[in-house]
């Protein structure tokens, strides 16, 4: 009986497989054949090569800053994806700004590149982070914690660079959902309220610190809270413009502060 039973599902088995090759190949051939087959592979081995380069992005990226230097004429932006794609050199006509920013980096990645900044005493650092810690569903309390200590370490090994925080800048949900929510839906998005009271952990660290400021960019926000439209095509990551209109608010701040500490 068992013998008998065992048959009939083996039987059955072989028949499945027998129908799951015979559909394949009806469909391979309604595709196009071999030569459909022959064009899917490079796409295939494609996307695969192309996730291995993605997620090696921040050592290699680190690695090509290490061989990089520092000086005390610099300003250096260092941070995530507000500054990681900028040619900031061009953006703020100066050949001293040196980008070492690297997209989704989050407050620990910051802490762990300090020592890469702070030595070479730069005249300025630009700072932003934040929005990859609330897409990883990062306390406040650990991003607090973590932001602080950026702040201090910089401050106390660097004590001649004025520190510039930049806000965490909301999303604009509608082109957010549309292409960054696709593309990565374990992300969680960025909500207007955890956006502010990121900020105003971050405008609190400028407070009685007269080298640390904080720059308002409000100018990037529409009435509705979210990013403008005209500054972001995904809905999260700044183009072009958008990063013009740092440049041009950054460009303002360090000629009032280079005026201010000349008085």
């Amino acid at each position: 009986m068992r013998m008998s039973l065992f048959r009939r599902v083996l039987s059955l088995s072989i028949a499945l497989n027998v129908l799951a090759v015979i559909g394949s190949i009806a469909l391979v051939q309604k595709k196009g054949g071999p030569s459909w087959v022959r064009r899917q592979v490079p796409k295939v081995l494609g996307a695969v090569v192309g996730k291995q380069v993605q997620s090696d992005y921040p050592n290699t990226t680190l690695s090509v800053y290490e061989q990089l230097s520092i000086g005390p004429e610099d300003i250096v932006l260092f941070g995530d994806d507000v500054l990681a794609y900028g040619g900031w050199h061009e953006l703020l006509a100066d050949p001293h700004a040196k980008n070492r920013a690297i997209a989704r980096d989050d407050t620990r990645a910051l802490l762990g590149r300090i020592g890469q900044i702070a030595g070479g005493r730069p005249r300025h650092v630009v700072i932003s982070c934040g929005s990859s810690n609330i897409q990883r569903r990062l306390s406040h309390a650990q991003t607090a914690a973590e932001y602080a200590r950026i702040v201090t370490l910089l401050a106390s090994r660097s004590p001649d660079s004025d520190i510039w925080l930049l806000p965490v800048l909301p999303v604009n949900k509608r082109l957010y959902q549309r292409w960054v929510a696709t593309d990565d839906p374990s992300a969680h998005r960025p909500a207007r309220r955890d956006v502010e009271l990121l900020n105003g952990i971050i405008r609190a660290l400028a407070v009685n610190r007269p080298r640390v400021h904080f720059i308002d960019l409000r100018e990037l926000v529409d009435p509705a809270g979210e990013l403008r439209q005209e500054y972001t095509l995904d809905g999260f990551h700044l183009n072009g413009k958008g990063s013009q209109r740092i440049a041009m608010r950054l460009q303002q701040e360090l000629r009032l502060n280079t005026a201010g500490a000349l008085k």
